[in-house]
């Protein structure tokens, strides 16, 4: 299945584009830019090749041997990705289709127009920035791939989403950011855990656009902290998310944390939210994260006769 998620319950980012209009940059940060779509698709510079490849394999293939070109243009698509999260999605999907296509061929072809279409928008799918990211931040990550990323240092400012009315943590923390002149930044970081089938949202926080904004400490009901250096496990994903979405885009998290035991999980899954609802559903962006470490090496002795 591709990235693209479909669900009544947008995590609570609200009218940030009116929030960003009644802001500025009132604290003479400095303001190193901010990864833009064309940046983004200069580190993958051949996504958009690959969505134009499945596009064109929809508009031509025709006939009896559609289902055949159509899944023959998704695994040439397989082939030039990286291995990994989304190779192993479309690989999967033209297995399913195969299948299909033994006892119910019209059937077969439906699904392998509907893979290719969302596969390639997906791939051609660039994230919309609504507001700029903290210094140092490093690009959103495509959508549908999973990537190990570094985080600097950066400072936010967070209070409790756990026992707030829908919203409130949202407003609590705009409240903040207003009275101490601190502009807005994307993306907003939520915090979860597990509930049953579900998640639920411990925190929410706005993130400073650089550590040298601001004042550390509680300031009523928001508390703000640096967060150190890291490194996580990203998903990119588009469409609208709830909180059983997230639970189960999670499993896709740890399935590759135990495939890759020289890594551990070292933090509560959190949302990187970029956008609000003003932004279309299908158009909206966010990320999955987990923060992750390198498990220590323990140190084989050698034991010599003396």
């Amino acid at each position: 299945m591709a990235m693209f998620l479909k669900g009544p319950l947008p995590l609570t980012l609200l009218a940030l584009p009116a929030l960003l209009s009644a802001q500025g940059a009132h604290d003479g940060v400095p303001q190193a830019p901010s990864p833009s779509p064309v940046e983004t698709r200069a580190a993958q510079p051949h996504r958009a090749q690959m969505a134009d490849h499945l596009q064109s394999a929809l508009a031509l293939a025709s006939g009896p041997g559609r289902t055949a070109a159509l899944l023959r243009a998704l695994e040439e698509v397989a082939q030039c990705l990286p291995a990994g999260f989304q190779q192993a999605q479309i690989r999967q999907q033209i297995r399913d289709v195969r299948w299909i296509d033994v006892v119910d061929a019209p059937r077969a072809l439906k699904v392998a127009e509907a893979t290719a279409r969302d596969f390639a928008k997906d791939l051609a799918f660039e994230p919309r920035i609504e507001a700029p990211l903290p210094v140092g931040f490093p690009a959103p990550t495509p959508v549908g791939e999973l990537q190990v990323k570094h985080y600097p240092t950066y400072r936010m400012g967070q209070t409790d989403a756990s026992q707030t009315r829908a919203n409130g943590a949202f407003w609590t923390l705009f409240q903040h950011i207003e009275s101490n002149e601190i502009a807005m930044t994307a993306p907003v970081e939520m915090t979860m855990e597990p509930a049953g089938e579900r998640v639920r949202e411990t925190k929410m926080a706005f993130l400073y656009r650089s550590t040298e904004q601001g004042q550390l400490g509680d300031q009523g009901r928001v508390q703000v902290v640096d967060v150190p250096a890291m490194a996580v496990l990203s998903l990119g994903c588009r469409g609208n998310t709830n909180y059983r979405t997230v639970a189960k885009l999670r499993q896709h998290l740890d399935a590759w944390i135990a495939k890759n035991p020289e890594w551990k999980a070292s933090g509560d899954l959190r949302v990187m939210g970029y956008n609000s609802p003003m932004v279309p559903w299908n158009q909206r962006y966010f990320e999955i994260e987990i923060p992750i470490e390198r498990v220590a090496q323990t140190p084989t002795v050698v034991m010599q006769d003396v």
